[in-house]
């Protein structure tokens, strides 16, 4: 009886050590829970002509050739952005414009949504994410684009929907005609 009473013990430690590491490992910061655009309508990207898959669970469009034409010195861009449905992850976007020619993109020069980071460089807030099946139409920029072309790069940090942890970032770069 009492060996029973031990392995029943053990077993139930165990569930406990096993629950326990669950919740450590799922990360509630808030870097890992964004809000989702307001005004975010129902997605259409398995129509878009251009998209790009990687992995199984990212899938994104990617921008038509008139998206990439801006207005110049404009806040508010025609841009559409879409999460399909049945994705497993929120995918919070970030557009960044290489505005000094340098061949690459600072933090500083993410025109769109932009990843807050701590003093030591750790991400504190992904900005905001697009839920599957849905999609956003125009964009704030939080700076203009002066007139000129530029090289452009459309990132999406892909979090899993149920814990929010990041999965399969994916970027590619474009040329944006700012007019």
């Amino acid at each position: 009886m009492a060996k029973r009473i031990r392995t029943i013990g053990c077993i139930c430690l165990g569930v406990v050590l096993l629950l326990w590491a669950a919740v450590i490992a799922i990360d509630s910061s808030t870097a890992n829970a964004p809000t989702p655009f307001a005004g975010q309508g129902e997605g259409n990207a398995e129509a878009a002509q251009t998209h790009t898959a990687i992995g199984s669970s990212t899938i994104f469009q990617s921008p038509s050739e008139d998206q990439t034409t801006w207005r110049a010195n404009a806040t508010t861009q025609h841009v559409t952005l879409a999460n399909p449905a049945g994705n497993a992850v929120d995918m919070a976007p970030h557009i960044h414009v290489d505005l000094d020619g340098s061949g690459s993109f600072e933090d500083g020069e993410c025109v769109f949504n932009p990843i807050v980071r701590d003093e030591a460089g750790n991400v504190v807030d992904w900005g905001c994410f697009i839920a599957p099946g849905k999609q956003i139409d125009s964009i704030a920029l939080s700076r203009t684009v002066p007139e000129g072309t530029y090289a452009a790069r459309l990132s999406f940090t892909a979090l899993d929907v149920r814990t929010h942890g990041e999965t399969n970032p994916m970027s590619f770069e474009f040329t944006l005609h700012a007019q």
